[in-house]
């Protein structure tokens, strides 16, 4: 089996990019949310904004202020 492993790099309080997530599930000014292999990942700041994103990397910037994981 082929297990891609999510990376997550950041700059807090004004990036974080995102590289092997699986899909955006939801997208406003203070709340990103992307679904991972077995979890999602959600992103709560002000100002938060995908600056760039392809198939595998999503890269958002923003005043973040929490990055959590839920199964």
């Amino acid at each position: 089996m082929n297990y891609e492993k999510v990376y997550l790099c950041y700059q807090i309080p004004e990036w974080v990019c995102v590289e092997n997530y699986k899909k955006l599930l939801m997208c406003t000014s203070d709340q990103i949310i992307l679904s991972l292999k077995d979890c999602r990942v959600e992103i709560e700041g002000k100002h938060l904004q995908i600056k760039y994103y392809s198939k595998n990397e999503m890269r958002i910037e923003g005043c973040i202020e929490t990055i959590s994981y839920h199964k």
